[in-house]
């Protein structure tokens, strides 16, 4: 009868409830698989970086930032000072600070795997990989020293982070510029897949190689005794950028053809430098000009406020990052810059497929 129907009707809708309810919870587990928490430490030749975010394993995208740091930590402008190129006793001191402080931060997140990178000035001084030894002995983390090429790669996967259409990562040209050397990456159009092959201009140029270059080449002094480079007149930016592009390598055909270049770095960058002092994003070479402009012959107190995020960089490096900037793009013919904001190569390590399955060096914090 009406009431038997009835029952059944609302037997099947139970059923069917259950059968929804158990969907959801199991789309709900496959969503927290995906997902983990992860950690990406980038020693880099001027500061440490850290980005703690929550990443989905199978799309290989950030889906959350949980944490972004960057802390000046200058080894390569301290190597300049020495020598033979060494690290000092100091700089190492600092070093270990931070990513102690940042391990700490890690495992407060719960973090529970982070993979972290070194790049040029580890590559050349000639205790870098002690250094780096000397990290896992202490802290027990596992420091990888990676190839200029594989700062590229990360660079540019960095870049790419912030893009959703393949056709535009097809089109996408990315500059990463750091303390002791910059990279400027490109997809390569014949090489077929998703993954694509990249194309690079690579140049051992960073705001702490040039730093000591101005001291040095241009004053006549020695890093070791004179701290900043500062007041650097128009004179001896003039010929700070002269000697800077005499050891750029030629330009390659794809990057003199570049319609737009994406410039990736933190607050401390002299992307980001330039769009502070010129309040322009994308800016041009008559912007860095005008930046530099106002900035050359001043002294560091002068210059102190183009200094004030909550870890900056010392002013004794702001016309040499505005120089090393104007040099590259004038060398390159770079018409047009526009800057992205990101943490070193911290979400170009997130993304990496050998990061997000465990590959990477690692450790548990």
């Amino acid at each position: 009868g009406p009431a038997m129907k009835d029952r059944s009707l609302a037997a099947l809708a139970a059923v069917g409830l259950s059968a929804l309810a158990a969907a959801l919870v199991l789309a709900g587990l496959r969503r927290r698989w995906r997902r983990r928490l992860r950690a990406a430490i980038d020693v880099g030749s001027g500061s440490t970086k850290l980005v703690v975010a929550e990443v989905d394993l199978v799309e290989g995208r950030v889906v959350k930032e949980v944490f972004v740091q960057e802390r000046p930590v200058s080894f390569s402008l301290d190597s300049k000072r020495t020598a033979d190129g060494a690290l000092s006793a100091h700089v190492q001191a600092e070093g270990l600070r931070v990513l102690r402080h940042y391990l700490q931060v890690c495992k407060g997140l719960g973090v529970r795997s982070c993979a972290a990178i070194a790049t040029e000035v580890f590559r050349k001084a000639p205790n870098g990989r002690a250094y780096l030894d000397r990290i896992f002995d202490e802290l027990g983390l596992v420091v990888r020293l990676v190839s200029q090429e594989s700062e590229a790669d990360l660079g540019f996967r960095t870049g790419a982070a912030f893009i959703s259409s393949a056709q535009d990562r097809a089109q996408l040209c990315v500059w990463d510029s750091g303390g002791g050397s910059f990279q400027v990456t490109s997809p390569d159009p014949v090489s077929p897949g998703e993954d694509f092959c990249l194309r690079g201009y690579l140049g051992s140029l960073g705001t702490g190689v040039v730093a000591g270059i101005a001291i040095k080449d241009i004053q006549g002094k020695s890093p070791g005794e004179k701290a900043s480079p500062n007041p650097l007149p128009r004179d001896q930016v003039e010929m700070l950028v002269v000697r800077l592009k005499e050891d750029l390598a030629p330009v390659p055909e794809w990057l003199a053809h570049a319609s737009a270049i994406t410039a990736i770095g933190g607050p401390n960058s002299m992307f980001k430098l330039c769009v502070s002092i010129s309040r322009k994003n994308p800016f041009s070479l008559a912007d860095v000009q005008a930046s530099l402009d106002a900035t050359q012959g001043k002294e560091d107190e002068e210059l102190q406020e183009w200094c004030k995020n909550e870890f900056p960089d010392p002013p004794s490096l702001v016309v040499v990052k505005l120089a090393l900037l104007r040099a590259v793009m004038e060398h390159c013919g770079m018409s047009q810059v526009c800057y992205q904001e990101a943490c070193g190569s911290c979400l170009g390590m997130l993304v990496h497929p050998s990061f997000r399955t465990v590959e990477v060096a690692s450790v548990s914090v």
